[in-house]
């Protein structure tokens, strides 16, 4: 590591901590990373015996709560497309992740719902496509509350046969135990289309 790299990346920390450290606290702080930086050994990796967080000021309530953040997320999506009646909660049958719940038992294949297992800032997202020549309504519902809503359509005129998958983005605070769900509400059709062309998805996971 040059000498040039080594001086910005103290700096960098030392700027990073300012907030929380006097100038005494910033020289040893300097001391302490230089002496590390040497111990970096050939593949660029920290060797595991630093122990560099005993020795570093208090970092910031944001920096630490994402470090302390238990790992929570979802992932599921649709195995074929299907007729829903109006204002249907969507079922996702196939699971590809599930963590941080009890069992891997968060998200649900039969009901469409998913159990927060833990109170924080959750990220959801979800992706459907609607059949040719109609659309549809879904929102994102946490408690029966929308939070987000998205609007699927095909084209509806014309010769054309393509279709138009959209994807929802939400940010909600939810509380260990909340339901959240997608639902379908109907207008000029009943299908949500999956298949090797569109895949419907639904997605979450904890941020805070």
């Amino acid at each position: 590591m040059g000498i040039t790299h080594k001086s910005g990346l103290i700096f960098a920390f030392i700027l990073l901590h300012g907030t929380t450290c006097n100038a005494a606290s910033q020289d040893r702080l300097k001391s302490r990373l230089e002496a590390l930086l040497e111990n970096v050994n050939a593949s660029g990796m920290l060797q595991a015996e630093d122990p560099i967080d005993h020795e570093l000021p208090p970092a910031t309530g944001l920096v630490r709560k994402a470090v302390s953040t238990n790992r929570v997320a979802f992932h599921v999506y649709m195995s074929r497309s299907r007729c829903y009646n109006n204002r249907e909660i969507l079922k996702f049958d196939r699971k590809v992740v599930d963590i941080g719940s009890k069992g891997g038992s968060g998200f649900n294949m039969y009901s469409g719902i998913y159990v927060a297992p833990t109170t924080g800032l959750y990220v959801f997202t979800w992706t459907v496509a609607a059949e040719h020549r109609t659309w549809f309504v879904s929102e994102l519902e946490v408690n029966g509350a929308v939070k987000g809503i998205t609007k699927a359509d095909s084209d509806v005129k014309g010769n054309g046969v393509g279709t138009h998958p959209v994807t929802g983005f939400v940010l909600a605070q939810v509380i260990s135990g909340d339901h959240v769900y997608i639902r379908f509400i109907r207008h000029t059709g009943c299908t949500v289309k999956s298949d090797s062309s569109n895949r419907s998805t639904f997605t979450g996971w904890q941020m805070f």
